[in-house]
């Protein structure tokens, strides 16, 4: 009976996940800014492949990375035809051998993201998934797409996200996809039948629950604990949502926005509210109302738990929607699977668009991991060519491989055995970047006009001095 060996890989192969509004060049962003325009977009950087846990026995016999950049970005699009003109794309082809007498099926993720920030039309209209493309042996094998939790605005990728795939809903110490949900609203009565409209009015609601057991959810409206309960303030033609246990509540009062600098109500004589039902749903039920198309049930659902447990706060209130995943806060992942027979080969590679970063002077900052391949059983050989007309800085502002690249005709190549320590980084200056010899001039200039200023300051300060040491002083007396 033939032996065969199954393991789960991590592959970043070619376009790791980061959101748009993560890493900038210099891992930090930039400074606001003065303009209209947003200061920095922020882009996807890109990795190399991972084995999870170090078990799998796959060695990388070499590694081939190109980088094609024909173009860089516009800093926004807004349809699927203006994507199609931005062409720039890398290509990670993997050589791999399996030095065992097993098969290893071996199961692969790689995150290909969060769009952008400069694709900024509908989501619909600007799928971007058509770009990636994956291959066994020059074939293109089947993927499964799937979606993990992100949080927007973080630093960093995690690769330990891959863990957060589950194949059915995740076990949780307070939700249940049966957990029974409602929605309450207010019932407003007025003694003066010519009141304006609800949304002119506000209801300060006091109930009592156990936040353990129930959560309350309210997307807008102000809120404070006093005497062990909570006070609610919500817009009267709003809804808050409850989660487990229903509340009790204590009171009720209508109130009016009194203006101001802070925001203040003042009750209002002659009118009275009740909060009545607006309908149950299961947690379940309820997520599946907010599920973006494309997205599975179980990946919802379990984005929107770490994404909760992101805003709970120890009263057991959430200053969120259940619907308060975006596009942004969804990371993107292909999962699929390849098989190394005993002794044998494969070449795997992923192809993905380069999304780079942009600030506000037009630089573009492209980020790719290297490090996540020291992960493999062995790993000989890397090659990397980037295919380019622009004039490119390699200046590891992000944990820098500090590798040594020649210029070609086309462009820029580098070959060494093994993997550096440190990720890889490079730049292409924007128009309104400057050139070094102009920031070279500028700050001579600038050093001469220093020097000018100190050199006439001291001048007058030896003047001052001797006219005090020769004006003959008035005797006393």
């Amino acid at each position: 009976m033939k032996k065969s060996l199954s393991v789960k890989v991590l592959s970043l192969a070619a376009a790791s996940a980061l959101a748009a509004a993560t890493l900038c060049g210099a891992g930090m962003r930039v400074g606001a800014s003065a303009n209209s325009a947003p200061p920095y977009w922020s882009g996807t950087p890109s990795s190399g492949a991972i084995v999870t846990g170090g078990q799998c026995p796959v060695e990388v016999e070499s590694e081939r990375l190109t980088f094609d950049i024909p173009v860089t970005p516009e800093k926004f699009y807004s349809s699927k035809e203006d994507l199609a003109s931005y062409t720039a794309r890398v290509t990670a082809e993997y050589r791999f051998y399996n030095p065992t007498d097993m098969d290893i099926e071996m199961e692969l993720v790689f995150p290909f993201g969060i769009r952008p920030d400069y694709l900024s039309g509908d989501w619909s209209d600007l799928d971007d998934r058509e770009g990636y493309v994956i291959t066994a042996d020059g074939q293109t094998i089947e993927s499964e797409l799937r979606h993990t939790y992100y949080p927007y605005g973080s630093w960093a990728f995690d690769c330990n996200d891959m863990y957060l795939i589950a194949d059915g809903y995740r076990e949780d110490i307070f939700y249940t996809p049966d957990m029974k949900g409602r929605y309450h609203v207010c019932d407003l009565t007025f003694e003066n039948s010519t009141q304006e409209s609800l949304s002119d009015y506000y209801v300060e609601i006091a109930m009592s629950y156990d936040p353990v057991r129930t959560h309350i959810f309210s997307e807008s409206g102000d809120r404070r604990i006093e005497e062990g309960n909570l006070l609610l303030t919500v817009r009267a033609d709003q809804s808050f949502f409850s989660l487990g246990e229903a509340p009790r509540i204590l009171k009720t009062e209508v109130k009016r926005a009194a203006g101001g600098w802070f925001r203040r109500y003042e009750s209002v004589e002659g009118a009275e509210a009740a909060v009545v039902s607006g309908g149950e749903r299961t947690f379940a039920e309820r997520l599946e109302e907010a599920r973006p198309e494309g997205v599975s049930s179980v990946d919802f659902y379990n984005a929107t738990v770490d994404c909760l447990h992101r805003f709970e706060s120890n009263d057991g209130f959430l200053q969120a929607d259940l619907s308060c995943l975006g596009e942004r806060e969804l990371m993107r992942w292909y999962k699929y699977s390849l098989t190394i027979p005993a002794g044998g080969r494969l070449v795997n590679t992923v192809a993905a668009p380069l999304y780079p970063s942009i600030d506000d002077t037009g630089s573009y900052e492209y980020i790719y991991y290297l490090s996540p391949a020291h992960r493999w059983a062995d790993f000989g050989t890397l090659e990397i060519e980037l295919l380019t007309p622009f004039d490119v800085s390699f200046d590891g502002s992000y944990d820098g491989a500090n590798l040594t690249f020649g210029e070609t005709e086309s462009g820029y190549v580098c070959e060494r055995e093994g993997l550096p320590l440190g990720e890889l980084t490079f730049r292409i200056a924007g128009e309104g970047s400057g050139s070094s010899s102009f920031s070279a001039a500028a700050v001579l200039i600038a050093g001469v006009a220093v020097a000018v200023l100190l050199g006439a300051a001291v001048v007058i300060a030896g003047v001052v001095i001797l006219i005090v040491l020769l004006v003959p002083r008035k005797k006393k007396g």
